[in-house]
């Protein structure tokens, strides 16, 4: 049986600013080294951003979200943490979402066209 990690679903982590928008984005085309080993060092297995507008929505998979948060919370480069911070709206309140269990996943079945 495949084994699923945690998904950790964060709407509206952040909102960037307005004129930021295209440089957040160059910045996550390839990550630095360094906080590529920190997010692999907490254990996450895949981070997924999307931006709707200035808007952050992002889902996070790991094997342990509490260890994974804590580790990050002090492997993080802090050129990154000032960098990305720098890109977004200060005054900004994220939403954060809690641990999700997994239910399904569409993989190795067919899905019916409509007419």
């Amino acid at each position: 049986m495949e084994r699923w990690h945690t998904a950790v679903l964060i709407h509206n982590v952040s909102r960037l600013k307005p004129d930021e928008v295209e440089e957040y984005d160059r910045r996550h085309r390839e990550l630095p080294s360094d906080v590529r080993e920190s997010i692999e060092r907490a254990g996450v297995s895949q981070w997924l951003i999307w931006r709707e507008g200035p808007k952050l929505h992002q889902v996070i998979e790991c094997d342990d979200w509490e260890a994974a948060r804590a580790e990050l919370a002090v492997t993080t480069p802090a050129h990154w943490l000032r960098d990305m911070g720098a890109l977004t709206d200060p005054d900004f309140e994220p939403v954060l979402g809690d641990a999700a269990s997994f239910v399904w996943r569409l993989f190795g079945q067919t899905v019916d066209r409509l007419p």
